[in-house]
């Protein structure tokens, strides 16, 4: 026979349920601690899609307008330059993110002008996806769902300068790799879907770098994003100078 325990002088309890109740509560305490926040998935899911501080990679766009090529210059996810390689026409122009805006620069004139993120880029693919690599900057997260496998968080805008106005993303919970998002218009139509296919290790790191788009707004379109020659490196600080733009492209179309 289990001998009772005297809590406060008044109530008893059975050793054996008390063990019981020890466990639950340090179990469900610990469960509860190491829960992981919405941001905090977030984050660790922003570290696949953009794992080093700074880094230069290739950027290739397959689209039914045809293939572009880039030169992606990232500085913690925040500073990103973008250089047009291919088509030859295009060689010259490039597209600076820094903080919350947005500039691209034209061979021949003066000076960059702003754009927005949402704006196309080609196919179904905007400014806003090559030049935008962490969706912290961007959003606000909440948890819509969680299972054995995977979590799912919804996105919304904090302001009216990111690409879209709200993202559903699915998460892969051991990895945390992006696997699916549905990004939706103000109006709630569903806008696109972007799924994440392609993975590669750099210097130990997962990086996502293959992105397949389908734009529902113009037919089941579908554009693919791939990153590759991702190399972790220090880069110069006038390249995410604006007014250095205009001398920049010129020095960068000779290379």
């Amino acid at each position: 026979m289990h001998n009772p325990i005297i809590i406060g002088g008044k109530m008893k309890v059975d050793k054996a349920v008390y063990f019981v109740l020890v466990c639950f509560v340090i179990t469900f305490s610990g469960a509860v601690a190491f829960a992981l926040t919405p941001e905090e998935i977030l984050h660790n899911t922003d570290i696949v899609r953009c794992p080093f501080e700074t880094f230069v990679m290739d950027a290739d766009i397959m689209s039914p307008q045809g293939d572009k090529s880039f030169k992606v210059y990232s500085k913690k996810g925040e500073s990103i330059l973008v250089q047009f390689l291919k088509p030859v026409a295009e060689k010259g122009k490039l597209l600076l993110m820094k903080g919350e805006a947005l500039w691209i620069y034209m061979p021949g004139t003066q000076r960059p002008f702003r754009i927005v993120e949402a704006m196309r880029l080609t196919g179904g693919i905007s400014n806003g996806d090559m030049a935008r690599l962490r969706w912290s900057i961007d959003y606000d997260a909440k948890q819509i769902r969680e299972d054995e496998k995977s979590y799912e968080l919804e996105l919304i805008s904090k302001n009216n300068r990111a690409t879209y106005h709200r993202i559903e993303i699915l998460i892969e919970k051991q990895s945390f790799k992006p696997l699916r998002a549905k990004a939706y218009l103000q109006s709630g139509k569903l806008y696109k879907t972007i799924h994440y296919t392609g993975f590669e290790s750099f210097s130990g790191k997962l990086m996502t770098t293959r992105l397949k788009f389908i734009d529902h707004l113009r037919n089941e379109e579908e554009s693919q994003l791939v990153f590759s020659n991702v190399k972790h490196q220090e880069i110069p600080e006038n390249y995410f100078n604006m007014d250095d733009l205009p001398g920049l492209s010129k020095t960068l179309a000779e290379k």
